[in-house]
């Protein structure tokens, strides 16, 4: 078996873009501090936008929040569309968001 590659390996010679969804707290912002001090092009989302721009003016690297829900498919299509604009691709996406509640409801189909 072989040994796993730093995160700094797979960045070779171009920058990598990546999606954290739920990044703004949490494990969440935990992902995105590390990605983007790694070198990566960190796009993330939450529904707290005041906690997602206060995370960007502190984070290194480059990093940009997009406002959204995940339950929310036209809020989905908003963000992966900006994050493919501002990054110029999409290399990986860390689904970090999700719904708890085992008691909720579809979300929107």
């Amino acid at each position: 078996m072989t040994e796993p590659k730093p995160l700094e390996a797979d960045l070779e010679r171009t920058q990598k873009v990546v999606l954290v969804t739920g990044g703004a707290k949490g494990i969440g912002r935990g992902i995105v501090l590390h990605l983007a001090a790694a070198g990566w092009k960190v796009a993330f989302c939450d529904t707290d936008q005041a906690v997602g721009e206060q995370l960007v003016a502190n984070a290194e690297g480059e990093v940009v929040f997009l406002a959204g829900d995940v339950a929310s498919e036209a809020d989905v299509e908003n963000i992966f569309s900006q994050t493919v604009h501002w990054g110029g691709g999409l290399n990986a996406v860390i689904n970090n968001a999700g719904i708890a509640d085992p008691h909720t409801g579809p979300i929107e189909q």
